[in-house]
């Protein structure tokens, strides 16, 4: 054609894609022959417009492709990639697909030739071709892939006896391409599992712990033991196919440079609830936890953290104490528990310091004074002194508490540790003179009874006497010492051997007639506690005479003194003078009396008796008519349940000391009560036991044990004196208060006997057992002293944690008992939620049941090892937002601990996509 000139020709090496025509002017081609019946189809001519020669066209088809149709179905949706056609003639190359199905279009089962052809403006032409066979589907059966991860202790990249496998390890599954198709975590044993797998190519991608990297790949010839995730960065296996139904179960993975796994084991300590015998505390003792742990290498170390030392001397409170232990493993586990020390004794009146008293010669110091009492030590003197300052504590109910240690002055080695207790505080009592100067002893008061110990210590360990007061009630004044004109105490103490000391070269008297005196100093003075009492009766005393014989005698006694050896059967004897029976607001009597022998005038004695426990009540034991003198109308009688004191010679009898108290009957008062003489006389009368202290210093003289004595005495005055109430005698006093509880409520219920005395009960409530807050008032409805009533209150709404309860018995004149302390613990745990869980970017907590409380939250990882530590001034209602943005993927401990002993912990499941 015009404008064109001829192409190359026999260009490359198909001769029926070449153009034949020659270059130059003649239009001609070579020569060449054609045989009888030839068709020659090979001689062409190619063309290239002016301008443009030559060109190189190329065109490449995909390879064949075969397709599974979805099981079921006729068609299935089949694609290729389209191919490339490239021409060095300018304008390129065109592609046309000229036969076939179509791409990424659905085609029936069977076999297709897809054919395309590709061309440029230089001339050249090219075609290709392929097949798309699409083949029936067949059933298909899920797979699964899984199996286990663990820590390769010794890099080999095998799985060996004894290596552990890895809890909380992340595991993601993909295809071959990296699209994801699944995750999980590896549980306690380390496995891990993929379910319903379709058939396919897939890989799996691990996280191990932090600071590990992947074991040797592929090691050893035991597919089933060896790593297949692949060392460097990626934490990927190699691809891999699961076919229809196939279950994979040796895609594992090993990790080095973990510590060696172990389990730390801390065994936690019980909570302890210890009863102080004094409000200033007690000492408290325990054993710390112990822990194992299966790290095999190194030592568990227990330490503690927080709270006060065993031995420690504990006031009334709550107190936790937290152990921390640790294995050369790198794990870490804590523990607490709570101390709570209750004193549920009466309320304090006042704590006095005891110290060492001069006696009278001005250099001995003692505040212990014992003769013949220890055998088998040198140099041992009477008299021990104070190791250190000792402590005195009196209580609103009417009764002390004492405890000191005490040296021998000589020996260093001999000590003894007091411990004693007084009851019956009373205004009044037997007291006993001082020594080296004349007391003022306005100021005085007493208790009526005192028991103890006095436990050996040094080389006495392991011996223990039990003290009883003797003679003379314990009296507490300004010079009842005895020894100095200062405020101080004395007791005079019977001891009673119980068991003596380990070293058997030492042995205690154990005759059972050691004594031993108790005087000291004492801080403070009687304002501070001395029993707030009025006098209702100071009555003179004469002698009642007896109904059948014209004698006059206000005691008697049986088989007492022996003059010679000679026993005198019955002893009278007579009033002399300035006796005085006192009655006291506080249901107590004092009577001074002096009596001389009938037989004898020089055999004199002066009586001390303290009474307590008055009744207008009549007990079972009353007598109105021992003698059979008269009929008694007893209407105006009252009583005193009990009655102690001393009897101390005087004249012959000097240095005798007798103690007695009441037997078989309470001590009568009123319109004939003396028994003797006339009807109408008013008086009284009691029944002496007694006991012989000491001996007459006359030699002339003995007293013997074992009789009996009578008071019968007439008074002035009458029964209306000191009104009608009935008092309980301070060592019959009944206020017990017990306790039951339900999920939400404490039952209480209480025993009291003092009676129509009572004007009404305050119960208490407190959370730390020493701060008592009213929350009720019961009336009280007993009537009658020493009948035994029992009363009830529930609290509804006792507060979370521990509740202490107490109940104050307050009397019409406002003296108050206080019952025993009784205890009940309500909500001590409640359980956290997390949200969500397992947990991406961030997690909540929700601590509504610890709102308003001072709280930490711990969070360790599966290695025991904190990661996050979050304290919490005051919990809130609103959950709490904890990020995890420097959290790797696994298993955490989250924690919750609150000051007031509460404590709770959940799991929590990391699992990130990275």
């Amino acid at each position: 054609p015009a404008n064109y000139t001829n192409a190359p020709t026999d260009a490359g090496s198909d001769d029926t894609k070449d153009s034949d025509l020659l270059q130059g002017w003649t239009g001609f081609t070579e020569c060449f022959d054609l045989t009888s019946g030839q068709n020659r189809t090979d001689i062409d001519a190619g063309f290239v417009p002016d301008g443009q020669t030559g060109g190189d066209l190329t065109l490449a088809c995909s390879d064949d492709i075969t397709v599974t149709a979805p099981f079921g179905q006729n068609t299935a949706v089949v694609s290729w990639t389209e191919p490339t056609a490239t021409s060095t003639c300018a304008g390129g190359a065109t592609l046309n697909q000229t036969s076939g199905p179509m791409n990424n279009q659905p085609m029936a089962i069977g076999t297709q030739t897809v054919s395309y052809s590709a061309s440029d403006n230089c001339g050249n032409y090219q075609t290709c071709s392929f097949t798309v066979t699409v083949e029936e589907g067949q059933a298909v059966t899920p797979g699964s892939i899984g199996d286990y991860v663990w820590n390769d202790v010794n890099e080999n990249g095998i799985q060996d006896a004894g290596e552990p496998g890895l809890e909380g390890v992340f595991v993601m599954l993909t295809d071959c391409a990296g699209n994801w198709k699944g995750q999980t975590t590896t549980d306690a044993s380390g496995a891990y599992h993929f379910a319903n797998v379709a058939p396919g190519s897939y890989k799996v991608k691990f996280v191990g712990p932090q600071g590990s990297s992947p074991a040797p790949t592929n090691a050893g010839s035991d597919d089933t033991k060896d790593s297949d995730l692949n060392q460097g960065w990626t934490g990927f296996t190699d691809c891999f196919d699961v076919a229809s139904g196939q279950d994979i179960t040796d895609i594992d993975a090993g990790f080095i440079g973990i510590a060696p796994s172990a389990v730390l084991t801390l065994n936690p300590h019980a909570d302890m609830n210890v009863t102080a015998p004094d409000p200033a505390g007690t000492t408290v003792t325990w054993t710390a936890p112990t822990a194992t742990s299966t790290c095999t290498t190194g030592t568990v170390t227990v330490t503690q953290t927080a709270g006060p030392a065993s031995g420690d001397n504990l006031a009334p409170g709550t107190y936790t104490v937290s152990y921390e232990a640790t294995d050369d493993c790198g794990n870490t586990e804590t523990t607490s528990f709570t101390i709570t020390v209750t004193y549920n004794g009466p309320a304090v009146c006042t704590t006095r310091t005891i110290t060492d008293l001069t006696q009278c010669n001005g250099s001995t110091q003692s505040t212990f004074w014992a003769e013949d009492l220890i055998y088998g030590m040198s140099n041992i003197s009477k008299n021990y002194h104070l190791v250190n300052d000792g402590t005195f504590t009196e209580y609103e109910d009417g009764t002390a508490h004492f405890t000191g240690v005490v040296v021998n002055n000589t020996n260093s080695n001999a000590k003894f540790a007091l411990d004693f207790t007084l009851t019956g505080k009373m205004a009044t009592g037997n007291a006993h003179d001082a020594y080296c100067f004349n007391a003022d002893m306005s100021d005085w008061y007493y208790y009526s009874d005192m028991t103890g110990t006095i436990t050996g210590m040094g080389d006495l360990t392991g011996a223990v006497i039990n003290g009883v007061h003797s003679m003379y009630v314990p009296q507490i004044g300004t010079g009842a010492n005895l020894h100095q004109n200062v405020f101080g105490f004395t007791s005079w103490v019977a001891l009673d051997v119980v068991s003596q000391p380990d070293n058997g070269n030492i042995t205690l008297d154990d005759y059972g007639t050691a004594h031993g005196d108790l005087n000291f100093n004492l801080s403070g003075d009687a304002s501070t506690c001395a029993p707030a009492v009025t006098t209702c009766a100071v009555r003179d005393v004469w002698d009642a005479y007896q109904c059948d014989v014209d004698l006059d005698f206000g005691f008697f006694a049986y088989d007492f003194i022996d003059q010679f050896g000679h026993s005198a059967t019955e002893t009278h004897f007579e009033e002399k003078g300035n006796s005085i029976f006192t009655e006291y607001s506080d249901g107590t009597a004092h009577l001074t009396m002096k009596v001389r022998s009938h037989e004898d005038w020089d055999v004199k004695f002066k009586l001390e008796l303290d009474f307590s426990g008055r009744t207008f009540t009549t007990p079972s034991d009353a007598n109105s008519n021992e003698y059979g003198c008269y009929d008694a109308d007893n209407s105006d009688w009252y009583y005193y349940t009990n009655v102690t004191g001393t009897i101390t010679g005087l004249a012959d009898m000097q240095g005798a000391q007798i103690e007695v108290w009441n037997v078989m009957h309470p001590f009568q008062i009123g319109t004939g009560a003396a028994l003797w003489g006339d009807w109408n006389d008013f008086g009284g009368t009691t029944w002496l036991g007694y006991n012989v202290i000491s001996q007459p210093n006359s030699s002339y003289y003995s007293l013997s044990d074992g009789g009996q004595m009578d008071v019968n005495i007439r008074m002035s005055g009458n029964a209306s004196a000191c009104g009608g109430a009935d008092y309980a005698a301070a060592s019959d006093r009944i206020m017990d208060l017990a306790l039951e509880q339900d999920e939400f409520t404490a039952d209480l219920t209480w025993q009291n006997n003092t009676g129509d005395i009572n004007e009404y009960f305050v119960v208490q409530r407190s959370t730390d057992g020493i701060n008592f807050t009213p929350i009720a008032q019961v009336e009280s409805a007993a009537t009658l002293q020493n009948v035994t009533s029992t009363y009830t209150y529930k609290d509804a709404e006792p507060a979370e944690g521990k509740n202490y309860y107490q109940v104050i018995a307050v009397t019409r004149d406002n003296k108050k008992f206080v019952s025993n302390k009784t205890e009940a613990i309500f909500g001590n745990r409640a359980e956290i939620t997390l949200f969500p869980n397992p947990a991406g970017e961030y997690f909540m907590i929700d601590l509504l049941p610890y709102k308003g409380a001072e709280a930490t939250v711990t969070i360790t990882n599966q290695l025991g090892q904190v990661v996050n530590t979050i304290s919490l001034d005051e919990v809130d209602a609103a959950p709490l937002r904890v990020s995890l943005d420097k959290f790797i993927n696994g298993y955490y401990n989250v924690q919750v601990q609150t000051t007031d002993g509460r404590s709770t912990s959940k799991k929590l499941v990391v699992a990130r996509m990275y």
